[in-house]
């Protein structure tokens, strides 16, 4: 099959023909015309059939596993992966031998079958289905490790993280691991001088945060939390504007985050809370943490370094997402839904809207603050802040560009390159980290008392527990 040139769409023709003769075998093409010029052509061989049974040569199908066996489908993420496509949608692939998760290298066997059909409203042969099974079979053992051939050159790689820190090379370490892995891999890495930036959320317990900072304050190395939606276009230069008092005295700040389900993550680690903290920790400690920023510009000088967060109340629940997924006969216990009010020490409030299946909206998320004399807005994605005075002079458009040494933007609109370029920076001038261990642990202190409020429905004391 080859496209010869991009299919209209517009009436097409389809012409026929046999362009190779035989008793037996045919060569045949057919070519697709559109007002007489060619888009598509294809060959294929024909081949006379006879009725009779043939000998199977040692094959037999394979057993069906028992239903409480059958392996779970194998996970592609349509979002990750640009949109919806044929391999992840319409084709369900389940490991049954060899091994557990599709990432992994090495030989495995796989049950497949089409979800759909090829052409709609017709039935799907079988040689249609083999054919899908041999296009998508390449990958079931494969003994590439993709993660060490994507680095463009020779890479060293690790089993443990102890491994990693006992080479004498090293100037920091970023860890990416999953949640629940932060509190034993940076108890090793503060345990050195080493430089390290830790993705959030910096642990999935306020004790283990609690832990990290006492830790962290007693080195030299630079220790730096990975809550980089700060950096984000929009959302920076709207803290910009904060700091230059347009806003007045801070009052409110408000977040609405409508996105896609979670991600798939290695393992499927992310559906259950045990491992994440919870979504209003593993998701929205980003929100958590610019929301206790914002609040700290409560007065008209903009200076601020960060409220602190004294109750919270929320609602939430898990009404949408995951609800079909089973991981070892597990469900997925993770929240899709939420509302969240904190009130600050400074009587500054905060809410979040969160919704995980609402991918359909135009905006990402939405932020505003509010002051006595100003309201802010920005939305990401988004290329502009509004600054609205009270004396409806405005809105006025404040250009919020991507940096332009950003070639990736990726999820988080380049906001993961500006922090690791900002966290290189401070390593090599000495400065101290801009996001800190104290900045991660007021992050998740409110997404655990949210979780708790939802859990007790109740309003929750931060006085509860006991941080100092």
């Amino acid at each position: 099959l080859d496209l010869v040139r991009p299919v209209p769409i517009a009436p097409l023709q389809v012409v026929t023909e046999v362009t190779r003769p035989g008793r037996r075998v045919q060569l045949v093409g057919a070519s697709v015309l559109c007002e007489g010029e060619e888009v598509v052509r294809a060959q294929a061989l024909r081949i006379r059939r006879e009725e009779g049974e043939s000998e199977r040569q040692g094959f037999a199908p394979a057993p069906e596993p028992p239903p409480d066996r059958a392996p779970d489908p194998v996970a592609f993420d349509s979002e990750m992966l640009g949109g919806r496509m044929f391999g992840g949608d319409a084709m369900e692939i389940r490991l049954a031998g060899g091994k557990e998760r599709w990432e992994v290298p090495g030989p495995a066997m796989a049950w497949m079958r089409l979800k759909v059909p090829v052409v709609a409203g017709e039935e799907t042969r079988p040689v249609q289905r083999a054919m899908a099974t041999a296009d998508f079979g390449n990958g079931i053992s494969s003994v590439l490790d993709w993660g060490r051939h994507a680095a463009g050159a020779p890479v060293a790689a690790y089993t443990d993280h102890r491994q990693l820190l006992a080479r004498d090379d090293l100037d920091a370490v970023v860890i990416a691991s999953p949640n629940h892995t932060h509190a034993s891999v940076l108890h090793d890495v503060l345990a050195t001088d080493l430089a390290v930036m830790v993705e959030k959320p910096m642990c999935t317990t306020i004790d283990d945060c609690l832990d990290v900072r006492s830790r962290a304050a007693d080195r030299a190395g630079l220790t730096w939390v990975g809550l980089e939606y700060r950096f984000m276009p929009t959302i920076a230069v709207l803290l910009e504007q904060l700091a230059t008092g347009v806003c007045g005295t801070t009052r409110m700040v408000s977040i609405r985050e409508h996105r896609f389900p979670f991600l798939v993550k290695v393992g499927n680690w992310n559906r259950f809370t045990e491992n994440t903290g919870g979504t209003l920790v593993e998701k929205c400690c980003h929100f958590f943490d610019l929301m206790r920023l914002v609040a700290g510009y409560a007065n008209d000088t903009g200076a601020g370094a960060g409220a602190l967060p004294v109750r919270v109340m929320a609602s939430g629940g898990q009404a949408v997402n995951h609800l079909d997924e089973r991981y070892d006969g597990r469900i997925p216990d993770i929240l899709d839904h939420a509302y969240v009010i904190v009130e600050f020490d400074n009587g500054v409030r905060g809410s979040l809207d969160l919704s995980m299946f609402a991918e359909g909206g135009r905006f990402e998320q939405e932020i505003t603050v509010v002051g006595d004399r100003a309201k802010l807005e920005a939305s990401v994605p988004g290329d502009t802040v509004f600054v609205g005075p009270r004396d409806r002079s405005g809105p006025h458009p404040v250009p919020a560009s991507a940096d332009t040494d950003v070639t990736y933007q990726g999820f988080h609109h380049g906001s993961s390159f500006i922090e690791h370029r900002r966290f290189i920076d401070c390593l090599r001038s000495g400065r101290a980290a801009e996001v800190t261990p104290d900045d991660g642990l007021w992050s998740v202190v409110m997404g655990a008392a949210a979780h708790r409020s939802i859990d007790e429905r109740r309003i929750v004391d931060i006085a509860e527990y006991g941080l100092v």
